[in-house]
């Protein structure tokens, strides 16, 4: 049976369809876009797979360093280019690409960025 064919860079109107995997050593799980709600989950799993698979949780003085400066700019800026690992119950993994690299932060006067808006201070542009 052929693999379900899906768009590397799908259309902002046309919605794409999550993928089912089956079972993965007892993992249900579903490949779809990632929403807002996920970013939470996403910045987990990065922490817990930093450092080649080793995780870098409490070596920096937050948890969010490393995935702020990996993670937060491609989920704040180009949102359409990220999927994530769903067992049905939250996001377990994820994957990130961006249209354009290097990714150009557009900078707004207050030195965050045009996706985060003014005032943001967690908006990875500003690090």
């Amino acid at each position: 049976m052929a693999a379900p064919q899906v768009s590397a860079a799908p259309s902002r109107s046309r919605p794409v369809p999550a993928l089912p995997l089956g079972r993965l050593g007892g993992l249900t799980a579903t490949i779809r876009r990632y929403r807002d709600g996920d970013q939470a989950a996403v910045y987990q799993v990065c922490v817990e797979t930093a450092n080649a698979g080793r995780g870098v949780h409490g070596r920096y003085s937050t948890d969010d360093l490393v995935p702020d400066t990996v993670a937060g700019p491609y989920l704040f800026l180009e949102p359409e280019h990220a999927y994530v690992l769903d067992n049905g119950g939250r996001a377990v993994g994820y994957v990130i690409g961006t249209a354009s690299t290097p990714i150009s932060w557009p900078r707004t006067s207050n030195g965050g960025c045009r996706g985060c808006g003014p005032g943001t201070s967690r908006c990875p542009a500003r690090r």
